[in-house]
């Protein structure tokens, strides 16, 4: 196991910086882009997703979806909607691969059917059927995950994300999990974590002003 500011304190160390707080936040950050870019480029060239780069969220919650707020004009009015109540951090998206490997009922036992990212056969006037008794479907749209079919109150979501650290934010902590972020398991292979730092090393790090390292790392 290796933890996000483990990762930073030995880039810092191997490029003799010294380990301040601004730092540190700010090689985590270049830690967690390098990640996702390198991710990315394996799933382009067709490597499998390993399971040390997948993250879980075992419960979110689910309530009813209003379209018109949603800016969902597209969508069949037929159909019942409902969405995570909370966003869900943006998955890492390749060719053939949505960034989810698991979207279901929290015991992890029924997953259900993607609906593909253009929405081919939800469209109006289309045959397909979003209201199956015992049948849910799901897609991803404005940072959240739409359901159709019958109600769920809670989901379980398990994928390959952008930002670690945010969907920490969303799993809570205590016992063995720590609340820190920084310093829970960090979802990267041996060899993941190799290739960032390798990546990392040849790049000039900046120093950030003082408050720089809170700033979002998806912008």
């Amino acid at each position: 196991m290796i933890t996000l500011n483990q990762m930073a304190y030995r880039l810092l160390d191997i490029k003799d910086l010294k380990p301040d707080i601004h730092w540190i936040r700010s090689t985590a950050f270049s830690i967690v882009d390098t990640r996702a870019l390198l991710i990315r480029r394996d799933l382009q060239n067709g490597t499998r997703v390993s399971e040390h780069i997948i993250q879980h969220i075992p419960m979110m919650e689910v309530v009813k979806a209003r379209l018109i707020e949603e800016d969902c004009y597209d969508l069949p009015l037929n159909c019942d909607y409902y969405r995570t109540k909370e966003r869900v951090p943006e998955p890492i998206k390749a060719k053939g691969f949505s960034g989810f490997t698991y979207v279901g009922t929290i015991d992890g036992k029924t997953p259900f059917s993607s609906i593909r990212q253009n929405l081919t056969g939800l469209k109006r006037g289309s045959r397909w059927s979003c209201n199956l008794e015992n049948e849910n479907s799901y897609f991803y749209r404005n940072g959240y995950i739409f359901v159709t079919g019958p109600r769920r109150k809670f989901i379980r979501i398990s994928g390959v994300f952008e930002d670690p650290i945010a969907v920490m934010g969303l799993t809570g902590c205590g016992d063995d999990i720590p609340c820190d972020p920084f310093e829970r398991k960090f979802p990267v292979s041996r060899d993941l974590s190799a290739r960032i730092r390798q990546a990392l090393i040849s790049t000039e790090l900046q120093y950030p002003e003082r408050d720089d390292y809170q700033v979002n790392i998806n912008e």
